[in-house]
């Protein structure tokens, strides 16, 4: 810190390294698991403007005490799942705050990056909207391959534990209440369906975190569809559906060119019944993606 002018160092020690033990041991009963916050102020200083230059221990304390409030949030949304997510792929169990280097921050923002959780600021942009900088901490985890054993990442996770398994037997049932096919099953295909729109520059921005909700969505407006074609009741409709979709399943899943759809479709392989549509078009025209039933029976 030699090269630092004495007041800025004093503010760095009495501001910051007088309560860096304090913050350290509550982000670590947060997490299960001792963290460290490491900051080089030689850093900060060198980037910083106006207050921010002069008051380096301030500017930490500000983005430390915010990402322990942000945190706290980040928990209770994404639970235990979220918590071993961030300690297995954050390895080293450090945070540090230095100027961004990945092109996606204006003013601040967060990621990990070599087994270390970085808390980002943009260029002339120290200590400004220090809470945003981890406002939005689930998004760290969109450029990082989730941990060892998971196929999808964190968001994508959740958005199915909040967004689809909550709902999705009440629609199955209906479902097979409609058809009188009481063992239908109902099969998203959530890792496949995944994998090809992580794949896809075409894929709508924010996918992941809509993935459970708009999962559900697509079988939500099959039963719509069902409803209108009036299925409920008719035993030549039912039986219709069951002579064709002899599997008694329905699947969604993603493709790279429909048959005849715009947005969507639907079609019998194998006895299954597919809703289908690409990676661009995911998410459009949800409710029609079985309009075209009638035309398969």
């Amino acid at each position: 810190m030699a090269k630092i002018p004495l007041a800025a160092r004093r503010n760095f020690r009495d501001v910051w390294e007088a309560k860096k033990s304090e913050i350290e041991a509550a982000i670590s009963q947060l997490l299960g698991v001792a963290w460290v916050v490491e900051v080089d102020p030689q850093v900060l200083h060198s980037c910083g403007e106006g207050w921010s230059k002069d008051r380096p221990g301030e500017v930490v304390a500000g983005y430390i005490e915010y990402l322990i409030e942000n945190l706290r949030i980040f928990l209770n949304s994404y639970g235990d799942d979220g918590k071993e997510e961030l300690n297995v792929l954050c390895e080293h169990h450090q945070i540090t705050i230095v100027p961004d280097d990945t092109g996606r921050v204006i003013y601040s923002g967060c990621d990990i990056k070599g087994g270390v959780f970085r808390i980002l600021f943009a260029a002339h942009h120290l200590g400004t909207n220090a809470y945003d900088a981890t406002r939005y901490l689930h998004e760290a985890f969109l450029h990082i391959s989730p941990r060892t054993g998971q196929k999808m990442n964190l968001i994508a996770r959740n958005s199915i534990r909040t967004d689809y398994l909550p709902g999705i037997e009440v629609v199955r049932a209906a479902i097979a209440d409609i058809l009188n096919i009481p063992d239908i099953r109902l099969t998203p295909n959530f890792e496949e369906n995944y994998a090809v729109l992580d794949g896809s520059r075409d894929a709508p921005s924010g996918w992941e975190k809509n993935l459970g909700a708009f999962t559900l969505a697509y079988f939500v407006g099959l039963r719509g569809t069902l409803e209108y074609e009036r299925f409920a009741g008719d035993a030549m409709m039912q039986e219709g559906f069951l002579d064709v979709v002899s599997g008694r399943e329905v699947s969604l899943r993603i493709v790279k060119k429909m048959v005849k759809g715009t947005y969507n479709e639907a079609v019998v392989e194998g006895g299954v019944l597919y809703l289908q549509t690409t990676a661009g078009d995911w998410s459009c025209n949800i409710n029609d993606a079985a309009s075209n039933i009638m035309e398969l029976l």
